[in-house]
This record gives C-alpha cells, structure tokens and sequence, in this order.
C-alpha cells in the first residue's frame, strides 16, 4: 500500500495511469499541508491505520521566483523555509506515533547546495547556482541541518 500526503491530491486523482491504484485501494491520496503539523500527524496517523508505514520518501521543495526589486538576492524559495519546516513536521509525526517499526528515511535535497558538492558541477551551472537558487538551496540547507545534527 501506498500513501500519499499532497498539498493539492486533485491531479494525481484525475491521472488514468493511478486510477486502477486508487479503485482498489492500493493507492491513497491525502489532502495535507507539510507545513502544518497537525495535517502531517493526521495523515501519519491515517497512514499507519492502514498498514505499517516502514518507508518514507520525502521530496518537499519550495517554489522559485524571481522579483525584479530584489534581482539582487536572486531565485527566493516560495515559502522561503518549506522544506526545513515540513521535514521538522514530519519527523514529529514519527516521534510521536507508536508503530512498531521506526521508517527508513529517504530524502530528496538538492544538487549544489554546498560549496563542495557545487564545485562537482559544470562551470556553467558553478556560475549562475549560487545567485539563482539561492532562496532554494538556504532552505535545503536547513533541512540538511536537521537530518545531520537533529534526527
């Protein structure tokens, strides 16, 4: 079984290729705000009513965009701190559920979001990354702070 926590599931519910998942209850869309953790524990806890939830995959990411009077800061994340935020929700709906398997963790970050890992990429990317996506990248960080020093 497959649980799905989405700020907006409408699209994924129209999707032919999901449909038979969905009618036969293999497949489960929930309507959930990561960045409010009463939504995250509320799907948690729906989730692990169904079946042991033993895996989850967390890609969360904000939105990027760019404003003419503040070119100079470059790409800023929409909301600015989405993915540190909604990791911090969802390790909390973890800690305080009471299922008898703790989850393996995978986490989708970012490519060139520390010095070293953007001296990896090509120059191109090297030159415009740290001004375009900063916004994003900061909030990556923070994540990435969380699952190294805090879970």
């Amino acid at each position: 079984m497959v649980s799905i926590p989405l700020r907006s599931p409408g699209t994924l519910e129209k999707d032919d290729a999901l449909k038979d998942y969905l009618e036969n209850g293999k497949l489960v869309l929930y309507a959930c705000d990561a960045t409010k953790v009463g939504d995250v524990t509320k799907v948690w806890n729906a989730a692990n009513e169904r079946a042991i939830v033993d895996l989850v995959f967390f890609g969360i990411g904000p939105a990027l965009k760019f404003q003419l009077s503040k070119i100079a800061q470059g790409g800023l994340a929409v909301p600015p701190n989405v993915s540190t935020v909604s990791f911090l929700n969802v390790i909390q709906a973890i800690a305080s559920g009471h299922q008898s398997v703790e989850p393996k963790l995978v986490i989708f970050s970012a490519a060139a979001v520390t010095p070293s890992a953007l001296s990896a990429e090509p120059l191109p990317v090297r030159l415009i990354a740290p001004w375009a996506f900063r916004g994003p990248n900061l909030d990556k960080r923070g994540m990435e702070a969380v699952v190294f020093h805090g879970w």
